[in-house]
């Protein structure tokens, strides 16, 4: 079984690359990456100061594109129901809009939208499907599945990754006044309403703009997220995320002493996350996250920029392997934008390049294009089937596994056991005396396949894969 397991594990460049190659932002900004190259597009009728979103098929044709408020097709046409979108009313949401393809279907899209600041998030987080197949091919909102609510308020963080099958999505959003992450799987049947929710890390403060701004992205191969939780508090975390269950766990703050972040990017490889602020003369700082500890990233931090005079307020990885950076322009005559050349090489060695692109026209905003970051990705995401993990530290015992019947956690801190079936819904949820040191868990009654076990421990919380057999 585990040589199956393992003979579907090879990768290969992604497909959905391709979803990536037209980009539509600020003033009727573009970039065309078909030729191989970033491209300036003029063509593009989105006005728009920050969060927006493109979508091409997977042979890189232009879909259609929004910022979370209209949606134009492919002929950069108003969709005939295209108006009246509840993201942010004033253009100002930090990730305002993200476009999923629904699995499996062809001509069917997800868009997905936050609020903004000046609305304290108070319309939350919706979606509205968008089918392909109508208005002659060109494409409309389904006025029946148009502005459906997920939850309220929200925070402007809104990010998407593949899924470990690498079929299926996983699109994360954030409350505030907490901090609790909400993570929906998108697959063939649809959005799961029953998001995974993760209360993690510092809570999102429930204040006007400082605490409802800021962006978060996934790492493409799916095992990290940072999030911005305060960009004037100086509040950037780093989590492990599991794309099997979409837990995020095992938070820390980082950049402490680099105020007023709005930037952030992991590089194609996911080994590198850069960070930069925005206001008047700032930079950005590349940090190594190959190996997840806080120590040892704090003590990798590199200034891979010049002072910037705008600062820093979109990153956004390219089809050609670059990484783009959107200065906060507001100068009526910039159509520069920077681009690190080399991203996945360590500190100056990425060649960081102010106003290397020439995108054509005055593109006055702060945003780039929103994708799931899985379609940039070099390395591969890990397969759901292997890498079985066993659950051994000096706090927690897991044994044995596979297993027919019982599974035993030993352990002198633990806190809760949830166990999870592989779509991520609960079996079991408990909270633990303190003072047990052993406790069993009969899985007979489930079906056989792979389980995710999710222990909190008194300082940590650990993930293991389990077999029913």
């Amino acid at each position: 079984m585990f040589c199956v397991f393992l003979s579907i594990n090879s990768w290969a460049q992604p497909v959905q690359i391709k979803r990536t190659w037209h980009w539509y932002f600020g003033t009727h900004a573009g970039i065309d990456f078909s030729s191989g190259n970033a491209m300036a597009d003029t063509n593009g009728a989105l006005v728009t100061s920050e969060g927006c979103a493109s979508i091409s098929d997977e042979q890189g044709s232009l879909q259609f594109y929004s910022d979370g408020r209209t949606v134009w097709n492919r002929l950069h046409q108003v969709m005939p129901h295209g108006t009246g979108i509840m993201g942010g009313a004033n253009g100002s949401s930090s990730q305002e809009a993200l476009i999923v393809p629904k699995p499996s279907f062809q001509n069917i899209y997800y868009l997905f939208t936050t609020d903004e600041w000046e609305n304290n998030g108070i319309n939350g987080m919706r979606f509205s499907v968008i089918d392909m197949n109508l208005d002659g091919g060109n494409g409309d909102v389904d006025t029946m599945h148009k502005n459906l609510l997920l939850f309220a308020p929200c925070a402007e963080k809104l990010a998407a990754v593949n899924h470990c099958n690498d079929t299926d999505e996983w699109v994360m959003g954030h409350e505030i006044g907490n901090n609790n992450f909400r993570a929906y799987l998108v697959t063939s049947n649809g959005i799961d309403s029953n998001a995974v929710v993760s209360g993690v890390g510092h809570d999102n403060p429930y204040t006007i703009q400082g605490g409802i701004q800021g962006p978060m992205k996934f790492s493409p191969d799916g095992k990290m997220i940072c999030a911005v939780n305060d960009s004037f508090a100086q509040k950037v975390e780093l989590f492990q995320f599991d794309n099997y269950t979409g837990i995020v766990s095992n938070g820390f703050l980082m950049a402490n002493d680099f105020p007023q972040i709005h930037a952030i990017s992991f590089s194609p490889n996911s080994t590198k996350l850069y960070i930069g602020q925005q206001g008047t003369n700032k930079l950005m700082k590349q940090f190594d996250v190959s190996v997840f500890d806080s120590v040892v990233i704090g003590n990798s931090t590199d200034i891979v920029s010049p002072i910037v005079t705008r600062g820093f307020m979109s990153l956004l990885n390219g089809s050609d392997g670059k990484l783009y950076c959107a200065e906060a322009s507001l100068i009526l005559t910039d159509s520069m934008l920077a681009v690190i050349d080399l991203p996945d090489l360590n500190g100056t060695s990425c060649d960081f390049n102010l106003d290397e692109l020439n995108i054509g026209t005055c593109w006055w905003g702060f945003g780039l294009p929103n994708f799931n970051e899985s379609y940039f990705r070099t390395s591969e995401i890990s397969n759901c089937l292997t890498g079985v993990l066993q659950l051994q530290s000096d706090l927690v015992k897991v044994f044995p596994n596979p297993s027919e019947e019982w599974i035993y956690i030993e352990g002198t801190e633990i806190k809760s056991i949830v166990l999870l079936d592989v779509f991520g819904r609960i079996n079991l949820n408990q909270k633990i005396d303190a003072t047990s040191l052993r406790k069993e868990i009969n899985i007979s009654a489930l079906r056989n396949g792979i389980y995710t076990l999710v222990v909190e421990t008194k300082n940590k919380t650990l993930i293991s894969k389990i077999i029913k057999q």
